[in-house]
């Protein structure tokens, strides 16, 4: 599909479609998060033991930290809501995002989210 031509879509069903991918990003942001937090808490407990018992100690910790995108889906929700036709026009680069999911942060945020949620997979 050539990435110039215009695809008009139901406005309603748009919003719905952005909102569930907005919805499942925050949901999986969010679980890293936590696990992340739990993690962090986990090293530095360990790490606060082996300085108590005077072993050699690592302050450094390195961990993806989870990254939140969800300003990003607010933002095209809004504008959404603003628009007074029943219909949108989107390019293809406009629909890779909103609709297939498929934006620029897309590789990063999995790769990290992915490695704090695999498990529920």
């Amino acid at each position: 599909m050539r990435s110039d031509r215009m695809i008009k879509v139901e406005k309603q069903r748009l919003i719905e479609t952005v909102t569930t991918n907005r919805n499942e990003h925050r949901d999986q942001f969010l679980t890293a998060q936590e696990r992340y937090r739990a993690k962090v808490i986990e090293i530095l407990d360990e790490r606060l033991a082996a300085a108590r018992r005077g072993d050699p100690i690592d302050v450094h910790i390195s961990l993806p930290i989870p990254q939140d995108y969800t300003t990003w889906y607010d933002k095209a929700l809004a504008g959404l809501e603003w628009e007074v036709s029943d219909y949108v026009n989107l390019n293809q680069e406009e629909f890779n995002r909103l609709v297939l999911n498929d934006w620029e942060w897309r590789s990063a945020f999995a790769g990290t989210t992915m490695s704090y949620i695999a498990e529920d997979e």
